[in-house]
């Protein structure tokens, strides 16, 4: 993993939003519909249940299938024929927008939270709830954030009115700039980290579609990116159909930055983005499991995974040998509850947090490393 900041899922979880993706996001969700989308829904009734899953190795998890909503397209990235126009901008110099960063964030590890990908009404969550019922998931992230190692930056571009506006949430990487401390009242000065930039002044994440009104903030789907710490093992993978709400606090100002309370944040990972990050990990930590190829083979077609073999591992208690053991349960305590290509077929994890923000001044861009 590349990035030096991290959110944690399983022995910690959440969200570090480092990129844009090209996949496709299914609309239909519970939240407004913040970018104009078809918000029809399938019968949410009409799932295959399927046959219960496998846990032994060398075997095909096979997941309950769920009829998800029609997908949409992911927001464009620089280079695309529709890029933003700040993809064209430098970010030296650049005046950067109204801002927040985030002083709390807790991954939720039930059913509770947060947004309906499924089209059946319910929240959907099966991921957190994976991670959640593995123990604390949220300490070290709040350690983190507490202590400034962790600095994920809000930043409301188009936002020029408190009452209402569009506008769009650029997420970025960054670094505190002389504080010592987050202030709830607003005002902290921070630095951008170059790494969370795409081209010019333009960020790899971003949730378009974003308004504000009575108080009240939506944005999304858009396509960030997460890092999932499982078991210590920090893993990179994408996450899409990102979407946000949250309330515009008391101590919001758009010279001070932005305050917002009572923040929910969702989308899903799809099994083959999983697996990916799964597979890059152990390909280059684990030669103990004594593998001859991937450790996770998912079918995207099917949305089923098949987990090699692990006879060999010599890996003991580690974190090698926990991922080996670990493989073939993974999509059998969470199956695969979201349909992200519209073929009737699970094939990714909702996941779901919550978290505060307070408000914050972009002050430029940090020395790249």
């Amino acid at each position: 993993m590349k990035f030096k900041y991290g959110f944690a899922v399983a022995a910690l979880a959440g969200f570090v939003f480092v990129g844009c993706g090209d996949d496709e996001t299914p609309s239909g969700t519970n939240n407004p519909d913040v970018n104009n989308t078809n918000n029809n829904t399938t019968d949410p009734n009409n799932t295959n249940n399927g046959t219960t899953p496998t846990t032994n190795n060398n075997t095909t998890v096979d997941p309950n299938n769920t009829t998800g909503p029609e997908p949409i397209p992911a927001p464009p990235k620089c280079g695309d024929e529709d890029e933003p126009a700040r993809c064209q901008q430098s970010a030296d110099g650049f005046e950067w927008e109204t801002a927040s960063i985030i002083n709390t964030f807790a991954l939720v590890g039930d059913d509770s939270c947060c947004f309906d990908y499924t089209g059946d009404g319910e929240p959907d969550n099966a991921l957190g709830e994976l991670l959640g019922s593995l123990g604390d998931v949220n300490t070290s992230i709040q350690e983190g954030i507490d202590s400034g190692s962790i600095a994920l930056v809000l930043e409301h571009s188009g936002l020029s009115s408190l009452e209402s506006g569009d506008f769009v949430i650029n997420f970025w990487l960054g670094e505190w700039d002389g504080i010592d401390a987050l202030a709830e009242t607003g005002g902290n000065t921070v630095l951008i980290d170059p790494v969370s930039i795409d081209q010019g002044a333009q960020p790899q994440a971003y949730v378009p579609g974003a308004t504000l009104a009575d108080g009240a903030v939506t944005a999304g789907p858009g396509t960030i990116a997460i890092t999932i710490d499982l078991l210590g093992t920090p893993l990179s993978v994408q996450i899409s159909g990102a979407q946000i709400e949250a309330d515009a606090g008391a101590n919001s100002d758009l010279e001070t930055g932005v305050q917002l309370d009572n923040g929910v944040i969702g989308g899903y990972v799809t099994g083959s983005d999983l697996s990916a990050a799964l597979n890059a990990y152990v390909s280059g930590n684990c030669e103990c499991l004594g593998l001859e190829g991937p450790l996770l083979t998912w079918d995207q077609a099917t949305g089923t995974g098949t987990c090699a073999s692990v006879a060999g591992n010599s890996c003991g208690q580690d974190t090698c040998g926990t991922i080996g053991g670990l493989c073939s349960s993974l999509f059998v305590i969470a199956a695969p509850d979201v349909d992200t290509d519209g073929d009737g077929v699970a094939d990714a994890l909702s996941i779901g947090a919550e978290f505060t923000a307070v408000g914050a001044q972009i002050t430029g861009v940090a020395a790249a490393e």
